[in-house]
């Protein structure tokens, strides 16, 4: 059977799919208008151990992306053999692989995201900051292989009930998935459907799940839907994990009749698969959209600032400061006693605190700032984006280290 026939990568374009993808370009249009430049780059940069988290805690290994913010700082020598360290270094090698991806977008206007050297690419960048302990894959007969960093698998595989390709089909099936690719147009829903045959593929031994998270993210990000990556797909999909792995076991359905479809897989499956994630789309941005509306943003940072006071003494009439940053996306340091209503010196201190508590960011002592957003911030800017069961405990711990 041809590879494209089995891929069964279908065009879908229903009026159904049709009025979802509108709805979802025009929400991800608004959100990214929501904040100026610097500052969508300073959320996109929080959500990246968001992003992480939430990929990792879909297969099993969450780690706090607090304690993934913290092992970013240290090398790979600095952590210890251990199951702490190895999920801080799982969530690392993400967040860097995500960076290098989201670079290589940028620096390469025409690159092929679906092309095989892209996807392998990502998987080496993934699996090569992994130590040695985990890159060994135990299969259900108990036998122990390795995962080669960015190399197709060369054995058959199974996940779930889905019995993946046999492995001298893989080359043939990535390069049918570029192909084909490049036929269809670049809708929300061809690129989501993508995340399906990606997965259903299966093409390397481990890490396969992760690659197709961070391949949706780049398709997503390469034709403008993903408003500058301030809003999370994992996330979405964590939160609704049963109803994901449902709807990738629907997708995987063989054709059942004349009337779906004329691949291998179901149009049927297809179409309901692009539905959910579609709708977790939507959920996301909604959610992030919702984060990010200012008059609630304000109450926010006042409630933030208040707590700094309480748990590290800092001067909690910041406030204004880290508003101005965030929604005008810089804040110039001329500007800081009159927003603040105070003296030259005063104003000074306040500002060196932000900055010490790495709120605000310059290229120099006298440049303008940007806002940043740490994870323990943004625990309180942006509630419910992450589980955090003690912010004071977690400003606390990363002030502290």
């Amino acid at each position: 059977m041809l590879a494209a026939t089995r891929l069964s990568f279908y065009a879908l374009e229903s009026p159904e799919i049709r009025e979802r993808e509108t709805a979802l370009a025009r929400m991800s249009g608004e959100l990214a208008g929501r904040l100026p430049p610097s500052t969508r780059a300073a959320v996109a940069q929080c959500l990246e151990g968001i992003n992480s988290y939430y990929s990792n805690l879909i297969e099993g290994q969450g780690t706090r992306p607090i304690e993934a913010e913290r092992a970013l700082k240290r090398s790979l020598a600095e952590r210890k053999p251990g199951k702490a360290d190895d999920l801080a270094t799982l969530a690392v090698a993400h967040i860097q692989t995500e960076r290098w991806m989201r670079q290589r977008l940028k620096a390469e206007p025409a690159l092929d995201v679906a092309g095989p050297d892209f996807v392998c690419a990502l998987h080496r960048h993934f699996v090569e900051q992994l130590p040695e302990s985990l890159r060994i894959v135990t299969g259900h007969n108990g036998e122990t292989a390795v995962n080669v960093p960015g190399e197709l698998r060369t054995r058959h595989v199974d996940v779930g009930t889905h019995l993946a390709p046999p492995p001298e089909e893989v080359p043939g099936l990535l390069a049918a998935f570029a192909e084909t690719w490049q036929r269809l147009p670049k809708t929300p829903a061809h690129l989501l459907l993508a995340h399906h045959r990606f997965a259903w593929i299966h093409p390397f031994l481990d890490g396969n799940g992760r690659v197709a998270r961070l391949l949706s993210t780049a398709m997503l990000a390469r034709y403008g839907f993903e408003a500058d990556g301030i809003w999370s797909l994992s996330r979405g999909l964590a939160k609704r994990k049963d109803r994901y792995y449902e709807h990738l076991a629907i997708a995987d359905s063989e054709r059942q009749g004349d009337y779906d479809g004329r691949g291998a897989l179901s149009l049927k499956g297809a179409t309901q698969f692009a539905h959910f994630m579609l709708e977790t789309c939507e959920d996301q941005i909604g959610f992030m959209a919702a984060r990010l509306q200012i008059e609630h943003v304000k109450d926010r940072v006042a409630r933030f600032c208040a707590e700094r006071r309480l748990v590290l003494g800092r001067d909690k009439r910041a406030a204004p400061l880290l508003i101005e940053a965030m929604f005008m996306g810089k804040l110039e340091r001329s500007a800081v006693p009159r927003l603040l209503g105070l003296g030259e010196r005063a104003a000074r201190a306040v500002l060196s605190e932000c900055v010490e508590d790495g709120l605000l960011t310059a290229p120099s002592h006298r440049g303008d700032l940007t806002p940043v957003f740490p994870v323990y911030a943004a625990a309180y800017l942006f509630p419910h984006l992450f589980e955090i069961d003690d912010p004071q405990a977690a400003m606390k711990e990363t002030l502290a280290n």
